[in-house]
């Protein structure tokens, strides 16, 4: 679950995750106070790796995250990327808006993609749009206003903040 929280400016962070499917590698860092950018590598095991390798697939992004607005009466904001530079199977993108209260902290999250509970549609579509981008034909597209092709899904939680 996003959130609008940023780490202290010079802050990095790693994490493992150890999970069914996923094995994830994380290493985040907030070299601004407004901004947190992020590494992953992860280890999908219910995904075939391909051309007859006996290992699981393997995939790695980045992830990027800016302040719109820090917590005061009104809650933060923050403009998010997940996977804008990998192969796209946790791509996401979303606006979040974060409340600590107390201990407790609230966000609610607009994403798209993986958010949206789309991520196959979404890699197929990345998958079809470079196929058609490495020939020689024009491509022309259809904006009529939208801010983003695909579905968009609602997110929210809380947890009780540190």
């Amino acid at each position: 679950m996003p959130n609008a929280r940023f780490s202290e400016e010079g802050t990095t962070k790693i994490s493992l995750f150890r999970g069914d499917p996923d094995r994830k590698l994380n290493l985040t860092f907030s070299p601004f106070n407004w901004m947190e950018g992020g590494f992953y590598y992860a280890d999908i095991t219910d995904k075939v790796y391909g051309n007859n390798f006996s290992q699981s697939y393997k995939d790695k992004g980045f992830n990027v995250k800016f302040r719109l607005k820090e917590q005061g009466i009104y809650p933060a904001l923050a403009l998010g990327f997940n996977d804008f530079a990998g192969t796209g199977i946790y791509g996401s993108e979303y606006f979040v808006s974060s409340y600590k209260f107390g201990k407790i902290a609230f966000s609610l999250a607009l994403g798209w993609e993986v958010l949206a509970g789309s991520a196959p549609e979404a890699a197929s579509r990345r998958a079809v749009k470079r196929r058609f981008l490495a020939t020689t034909r024009p491509i022309t597209t259809r904006t009529a206003g939208t801010v983003r092709d695909g579905p968009a899904g609602l997110a929210h939680g809380r947890r009780r903040a540190d």
